[in-house]
């Protein structure tokens, strides 16, 4: 969506070198840049960079926004719904930026994706789903090979663009709705947290990583852009380990966990739940846990994984240190019901 297309580009330019110079003449190391342009208007990126070369007016970085949502096929009072390009054409735009600053006279400058996501609408209900999470889960991944930063748009959905929100789920940009009940994407950013420096696979759908400890931290994700139900993934991994005997720790959110939206919508959507109502939603928002402890053959880990629609998972793998021995009398099967 090109929301500059009657923009005028000079007079941009002329109110970008007046406030550009007017910083720096208050403290030259403050920094400034832009033009934050959006979506069919990568032409500005170059015209802006010869102007300010031509001009010799200060500028430390570009910045850009960027959206995947196509032009609404719907709208009402309260909802915008579009449909998505796919994760790619958002890591397109990241790249095109970047060639352009390269090929510019200021080739080294910093790019700072300053706004991002689906859909640029506050009223999109896709920002609410598990979709969207899986969605990000690209951009996290691979963003960071194009840009010097990227800020997902924005954190909480206490935020006024159209109109005052009429409902606790309403299409909002946040991670976090109101009462702080966090949505899937949330959970995509906490999962991606998790990783380790040290990179061991990366591809289109997962991303694996080794912690300075040496435990593993991998993220996978299945993205299903079409309605339906299955829609299963099974991916199969092989993880070197440096220890025998493992803890595996799997975090997910997916249609069915980390999803107030769909206990909500269970609720009947309140616009204003109960604080019962709200507890609710809190506890239902966060991911579900599965653990296991598994002993390595041959230094690896082999791990069989099935992965539901939207869904995004957090896989931890650390060193099971067992002090099982030091507990004087222990024994298990002398508790009703349990076995050693």
């Amino acid at each position: 969506m090109n929301f500059w297309k009657d923009a005028n580009k000079q007079e941009y330019f002329k109110l970008y070198e007046v406030t550009a110079r007017a910083v720096k003449s208050v403290d030259p190391h403050l920094q400034v840049g832009g033009p934050a342009i959006c979506g069919g208007s990568d032409e500005w990126i170059t015209d802006f960079l010869h102007f300010c070369a031509e001009r010799r007016v200060p500028v430390d970085f570009v910045s850009r926004h960027a959206y995947t949502s196509k032009a609404p096929h719907k709208k009402t009072f309260e909802y915008y719904y579009q449909e998505l390009e796919p994760p790619e054409d958002m890591l397109e735009q990241f790249k095109t930026v970047r060639a352009l600053i390269r090929q510019s006279p200021f080739p080294h400058l910093p790019l700072h994706i300053t706004e991002y996501n689906t859909s640029y609408s506050p009223i999109n209900p896709v920002h609410d789903t598990a979709l969207n999470a899986a969605y990000i889960a690209r951009i996290l991944s691979e963003g960071g090979d194009y840009v010097d930063s990227f800020s997902y748009w924005t954190f909480s959905d206490v935020f006024e663009e159209m109109d005052v929100p009429k409902a606790l789920f309403h299409g909002g940009f946040g991670l976090v709705a109101l009462h702080s009940i966090p949505k899937p994407t949330f959970h995509a950013f906490t999962f991606f947290n998790a990783l380790g420096d040290e990179l061991l696979y990366r591809d289109g759908e997962m991303i694996v990583t080794r912690r300075k400890d040496g435990s593993i931290a991998a993220v996978l994700w299945n993205l299903v852009m079409e309605k339906g139900e299955g829609l299963t993934k099974e991916v199969q991994l092989v993880i070197p380990v440096s220890f025998s005997a493992v803890f595996i720790k799997r975090q997910i959110v997916n249609e069915q966990y980390g999803n107030a939206w769909r206990v909500w919508k269970q609720m009947g959507r309140p616009r204003f739940p109960s604080r019962q109502a709200v507890e609710t939603l809190r506890q239902v928002a966060q991911p579900h846990v599965m653990t296991e402890q598994r002993r390595a053959t041959d230094g690896v880990i082999h791990l069989s994984i099935v992965l539901s629609k939207n869904e995004v998972t957090l896989i931890e793998i650390e060193q099971v240190r067992d002090e099982t021995s030091t507990y004087v009398g222990l024994d298990d099967g002398e508790i009703t019901s349990y076995s050693s």
